[in-house]
């Protein structure tokens, strides 16, 4: 009897042990990894070179248990640092696609408002905010930096087979055209509407390049 009723013990304590590492493993699983999501924006065009470059988050869409710190929130502003010609940030957040950050993404910023032209099927997060971008130009006439600011622009990372792949769009972007990867933003400098052109460089993945201003 006692020697069964050791066994019967035996038998619950192995359950009891496999029960909480199951439950610790889940734990485990479910807990967030962040990441950094570096964005990097380029532009030399023309005599004009970049000084500096910020950008505001005014909303933003995350999947599901991927920022339990709240690293990011409203009006949350990204200064980027500038470093051979090109200007990088960081946004930690952990990776995880789902079809809600997406689904946010598009009702927000309809494909043709986008770089590609296409809608994404799941993104890992998403923002809409305020790109804010200080160049110098090489001209006698123009002496201080100016100052552009495009309003609404998004920006979202989703994933493909090789790695992290950004969005970019705004409310008011229009996609440039076939195969340009390009979408032609309205801005302004003080009192003066410009349009800014931006490509998202695509066989990179997180890499936007101002191709021009226009000063209208």
């Amino acid at each position: 009897m006692k020697k069964g009723k050791k066994q019967l013990i035996g038998k619950f304590s192995i359950i009891g042990i496999l029960l909480l590492f199951s439950l610790n493993w889940g734990n485990n699983a479910m807990a967030t990894t962040y990441r950094d999501n570096t964005l990097i924006v380029s532009g030399h065009f023309s005599g004009f070179e970049l000084h500096q470059v910020s950008y505001q988050t005014t909303d933003f869409s995350v999947t599901t248990g991927q920022d339990p710190d709240n690293k990011i929130y409203h009006q949350l502003i990204n200064d980027f640092t500038l470093d051979s010609m090109k200007a990088r940030t960081t946004f930690s957040i952990g990776r995880k696609n789902s079809s809600e950050v997406a689904n946010w993404f598009s009702k927000r910023v309809p494909k043709i408002r986008t770089t590609i032209n296409e809608s994404p099927r799941e993104l890992n997060f998403a923002f809409i905010g305020t790109f804010t971008l200080t160049v110098s130009h090489e001209d006698e006439d123009w002496i201080t930096d100016r100052t552009f600011v495009f309003e609404d622009i998004a920006l979202a990372q989703g994933s493909n087979y090789f790695r992290n792949n950004w969005w970019f769009g705004g409310k008011n972007c229009v996609y440039l055209g076939l195969n340009t990867e390009s979408a032609i933003c309205k801005g302004y400098s003080g009192a003066m509407p410009v349009l800014g052109i931006f490509k998202l460089i695509k066989n990179v993945g997180d890499h936007i390049e101002l191709k021009r201003i226009i000063i209208i």
